[in-house]
């Protein structure tokens, strides 16, 4: 049996994850061409309310108008829209609003303008002059806004300011998402607070959490300090800093005497190329910090950073045995893996690390992390009981009912082992129950594979080739061209089961003598639809880097 498709699938290094999700569950989506998401509208027409006066110019610069004056008011779509005057384009479904335009959604949104041009087919609003758009306690002024009804979001391009309690933003572009609170800002970008100036070409803002993430060339001005930066994550309500790049100084210091890599953690700042004795930690600065000298027994707020194989570890205690290479890591142990770009982050009770072969050619190290691992990295989420990781041959193995999250994906088994070589991902094997399950798009449905075990081969770092053993059932819904909703239910069973890839396309899958069905969707035998061992766990799936510190004990299975 020989399938194509045109679906491309990414790929980095330490995606343990597309071991299967990308061979198994991509492979068969992949039977149907990807297209893009039409705009969606509402439909609805653009109603006049009121206008004192309603006149027609048929012969005038705008004969398909009616021309309205005088508490002009027009509803659409939950939306109230007023002004002192209007050209209505009804056959368009938009008007041209004039003085003293107000558009208000509910009661947390108000836009005001000079002048503005709605289109009740794509509920957009073009606001110019004098525009104030207040959302809750947040307040962005410009002279050029459009603002997207449709999907919440917010865009100036020609200057603008957000004031947000103690926090005045002025950048010369900037979105702003009214739903979830981000806002980015970009171009000569300025925050001020009475305790700081931070300035900087990019930066993402929540008015909600009041959080500043800074992602370009930055510096910090508070007192007497300067913080200089290229990545890092402001908290302007607790004072909180974590810098990932460069340097912190004190004036009157130059910038060479102290230039490394640092990072802040809740109170202390600690820059080291490995675990050493007298590793410094600045002290006064916007955080009021500790100063440790000694990070061998007993030291808090622990920061090791290794930049050779570019791994932090921090922690609250740290024991340390410098000759014989044991160190054991608790209370709130995190790992930060950063080689590839976009950084994992790890957490679990304890983080043991016993060196073997010291003070030789062919030292090597194992790294244990037990109980309650989770991870997060923006494309790939996992947790476990405990993992392991042996620099000898690269390998990492996550133990005991590990379940691993890539965009709307999932994937579980007994144990799971991942083989790298020159950091590029070789083989991963899911051993005993493998389990791979990805959500419809329309969010009803699962397309899912079971078998015993599951292995996947790769060549310079790209997915090759994927094998189902054992057993294999899988359950898929083939979707819809036109909008992507489920024709029927394909069911399938067969002993071995073969994907094969080339530059990340599907180039064929083999089964033999497989067995199925196609069912209508009405048509479905009750507990078809699941595999054995399928449940989804999107309640244990950490949502962000700080989630990582919440562990969620597993629901009982519901009955099928």
């Amino acid at each position: 049996m020989i399938l194509k498709s045109n679906n491309t699938n990414g790929h980095r290094i330490t995606l343990f994850l597309i071991l299967c999700l990308f061979g198994i569950i991509a492979a068969q989506s992949s039977l149907l061409n990807d297209k893009k998401e039409k705009r969606k509208t509402s439909g609805e027409r653009v109603y006049l309310e009121h206008a004192d006066e309603l006149s027609f110019d048929e012969h005038g610069s705008h004969p398909d108008a009616q021309m309205l004056r005088g508490n002009v008011r027009f509803r659409h779509n939950g939306a109230i829209m007023t002004c002192d005057s209007a050209y209505f384009y009804q056959a368009d479904n938009s008007f041209d609003a004039y003085s003293n335009v107000v558009i208000t959604q509910g009661d947390s949104v108000e836009l005001t303008s000079d002048f503005a041009n709605y289109n009740g087919n794509t509920e957009m609003a073009e606001a110019r002059q004098n525009v104030v758009l207040i959302h809750n306690e947040s307040t962005l002024y410009t002279d050029f806004l459009n603002y997207d009804k449709l999907y919440n979001l917010a865009f100036f391009y020609d200057g603008g300011r957000l004031i947000d309690k103690d926090n005045t933003l002025v950048s010369d572009w900037g979105e702003y998402n009214l739903e979830n609170h981000e806002a980015v800002f970009n171009y000569n970008v300025s925050l001020k607070n009475p305790q700081f100036d931070l300035y900087t070409d990019t930066m993402h803002y929540n008015t909600e959490s009041k959080i500043a993430h800074i992602v370009g060339p930055s510096i910090i001005y508070s007192g007497s300090k300067i913080i200089r930066t290229k990545a890092g994550r402001y908290d302007t309500q607790k004072k909180y800093v974590e810098l990932s790049k460069r340097y912190l100084q004190k004036k009157n210091i130059e910038p060479t005497d102290i230039q490394s890599d640092s990072t802040i953690h809740t109170d202390s700042i600690i820059r080291t190329d490995s675990l050493k004795k007298d590793t410094v930690v600045l002290e006064d600065t916007i955080c009021p910090a500790k100063i440790s000298v000694d990070m061998y027994s007993d030291s808090r707020n622990v920061i090791f950073t290794d930049t050779v194989n570019k791994n932090i570890l921090i922690c609250d205690y740290l024991y340390y045995e410098e000759n014989e290479g044991l160190a054991v890591a608790s209370d709130n142990p995190v790992t930060m893996e950063y080689s590839q770009g976009d950084t994992l982050y790890m957490h679990s009770d304890t983080i043991k690390m016993y060196t073997y072969n010291i003070d030789t050619d062919s030292v090597y190290r194992k790294i244990h992390c037990y109980k309650k691992v989770k991870a997060f990295r923006n494309d790939i989420q996992a947790i476990a009981d405990s993992m392991m990781y042996n620099t000898a041959d690269s390998c990492l193995t996550m133990y005991k009912s590990p379940i691993l999250w890539n965009e709307n994906k999932q994937v579980t088994g007994k144990k799971i082992i991942a083989f790298l070589e020159d950091s590029t991902l070789k083989k991963v094997d899911i051993i005993d129950n493998a389990v791979a399950g990805e959500m419809t798009k329309d969010k009803t449905r699962y397309n899912q594979v079971s078998s015993r075990d599951i292995y996947a081969y790769f060549e310079k770092g790209e997915l090759v080739r994927t094998d189902a053993v054992d057993n294999v059932i899988s359950v898929f819904y083939p979707e819809s061209d036109k909008d992507s909703t489920a024709m029927m239910m394909n069911y399938l069973e067969t002993d071995t089961m073969r994907i094969y890839l080339k530059d990340r396309q599907l180039v064929k899958i083999w089964a033999p003598q497989p067995e199925g069905m196609s069912y209508p969707l009405t048509q479905i035998p009750p507990g078809k639809d699941i595999v054995p061992g399928f449940e989804w766990y999107a309640y244990l799936r950490p949502t962000d880097r700080y989630d990582i510190f919440v562990w969620r004990d597993r629901r009982t299975p519901k009955k099928k």
